[in-house]
């Protein structure tokens, strides 16, 4: 009954739950596969950084990543929430100079939602890495 009223919350927020156990719904998957996976991957970097352990990490500073833009490693973001939504919606308007202006251009707060709510889960069954 909790987990209902948890979910139900989440909903009424617009918000996109994961399980309490922090796997990805299908909804979280599907949205990261659409929107990402062509270039990131959760535990490997691909065209672009990989994504585990992204919320909380400051924008740019993957060790083994050379790809970054001058002006997303010298922005200082450190990737809440929040900031992943807000990029997410314009990546270029929020770092301007960032290297993911086309591809990262996401109008739907529920698929952007969704998005977060992956990178947060830690779930790497989508990672094609070889």
């Amino acid at each position: 009954m909790k987990h209902n009223f948890i979910g139900a919350v989440f909903v009424a927020l617009g918000m996109a739950p994961t399980s309490l156990a922090g796997e990805a719904t299908q909804a979280n998957k599907d949205a990261f596969q659409l929107r990402c996976i062509a270039c990131h991957a959760v535990t490997c970097n691909k065209i672009g950084p990989r994504l585990g352990d992204l919320i909380g990490r400051t924008a740019g500073t993957v060790k083994d990543f050379s790809g970054y833009s001058d002006e997303l490693k010298n922005s200082g973001i450190v990737w809440s929430e929040e900031n992943m939504n807000t990029f997410l919606q314009d990546p270029n308007e929020f770092v301007p100079g960032t290297l993911m202006v086309s591809a990262g251009k996401i109008e739907s707060q529920e698929e952007r939602n969704n998005i977060v709510a992956f990178l947060k889960s830690g779930d790497d069954s989508l990672d094609l890495c070889f």
